[in-house]
């Protein structure tokens, strides 16, 4: 038990030595406590690199209807937990009134059909401004093919296409 054996089921004798089982849960202690630091770490870690890549994750539950969003995902919709929407992943009332039609087909198909979707669109932030994002998304089915969860990322795309519409601007006018 100490060595974090948990592959198979072993029978512990509590009239033998009660002072190995003290030792024992001891050690599980500990090594519980560094799994936990090793997991605060790796969280930071995948939130710091999620900032310099400017791309957030999200996961909805079919079955519950629970969500849940990164950090990244509210500094690139420009929101703070609490003030966005949990009616969906992407609530509409955010997303450029142009580009609701097909986020909302793209949700719906994913959640109805079990369809996995990759869209751009643009969004608009607290102070009016629009940005850009890419929205990606990956079923994830039980063993009987039901879909159980839809987990995506979204990422800022908006400098990206700043640039092609500036491109596209200047090889269709001639200065």
């Amino acid at each position: 038990i100490a060595a974090g054996d948990f592959k198979e089921e072993k029978a512990i004798n509590t009239r033998q030595d009660i002072g190995g089982l003290l030792t024992s849960l001891a050690a599980m202690r500990g090594n519980l406590r560094q799994a936990f630091l090793s997991l605060a770490n790796n969280e930071k870690r995948l939130s710091n690199a999620q900032h310099i890549a400017g791309i957030g994750d999200w996961e909805f539950n079919v079955v519950s209807g629970a969500i849940t969003r990164s950090d990244e995902v509210f500094r690139i919709v420009g929101y703070k937990r609490g003030e966005l929407s949990d009616a969906s992943v992407i609530p509409l009332e955010i997303v450029h009134p142009d580009d609701r039609r097909l986020v909302e087909d793209s949700f719906a198909c994913a959640q109805q059909r079990g369809e996995s979707f990759d869209i751009d669109f643009r969004i608009m932030l607290p102070g009016g401004d629009t940005r850009f994002v890419h929205v990606q998304s990956e079923m994830a089915h039980t063993d009987s093919d039901k879909p159980v969860s839809i987990a995506g990322i979204i990422q800022d795309i908006h400098a990206r296409k700043s640039a092609e519409q500036q491109i596209q601007h200047l090889a269709l006018h001639d200065e």
